[in-house]
């Protein structure tokens, strides 16, 4: 990683601390660039406005999800271990990126707008949880370990589907305690596990 690329992290890692803690509209970029070491003039260098510094922050966050995933997925830990693996990580994370997750989901409008300067950013495959989770459960399912009478498809659908719906929920304030929303996505972990986890594994 080049000088450049350490600074462009650096900005990036502050800028979600920030529009973490303080909300699109209460982020002071001013605040990222102090965090950061760095004039503003260099962020809006790197970033072009505050909406694309959001948008890079948001799209950040998901490649870190998406790393964590699949570093998961890639050990050598029993496919039951790495479902509790994920898991309890996926959590940590939601948790941690509350405020960040929570914009990206009630301002749909906003991001949709960000997005629409830029093109499909969410979208493209290198940022994809769904399509790393579809093919590591086609390959357990080659090797006997899961369920095949249900496609890999419908599976991830289930488990990151089921997980968002609840965030959501808990977004909205339906759900008022984060403690609710860590025992509803275990349950529906747990559930699918035992659902698509042959007996013998």
């Amino acid at each position: 990683m080049d000088d450049r690329e350490k600074k462009r992290t650096i900005i990036l890692e502050n800028a979600v601390k920030v529009f973490s803690q303080e909300g699109f509209e209460g982020t002071d970029v001013e605040e990222i660039a102090r965090l950061s070491n760095v004039g503003k003039g260099t962020v809006y260098r790197y970033f072009g406005n505050k909406e694309q510094l959001f948008m890079e922050s948001f799209l950040y966050t998901v490649k870190t999800f998406r790393d964590e995933m699949e570093n998961v997925l890639k050990s050598d830990l029993p496919l039951g271990d790495k479902v509790e693996k994920l898991l309890e990580q996926s959590i940590n994370r939601l948790k941690e990126k509350e405020q960040l997750l929570r914009l990206y989901t009630l301002d749909m409008a906003k991001v949709a707008r960000i997005m629409g300067k830029k093109g499909p950013l969410i979208s493209a495959k290198k940022f994809s949880r769904m399509e790393i989770l579809i093919d590591f459960i086609r390959n357990e399912q080659k090797k006997g370990n899961v369920v095949d009478t249900i496609s890999a498809e419908s599976i991830a659908s289930m488990i990151l589907g089921s997980t968002q719906q609840v965030m959501g929920l808990y977004y909205i304030g339906y759900i008022k305690d984060f403690s609710e929303v860590s025992k509803r996505i275990r349950e529906i972990v747990h559930f699918v596990k035992k659902v698509i986890i042959k007996e013998e594994v």
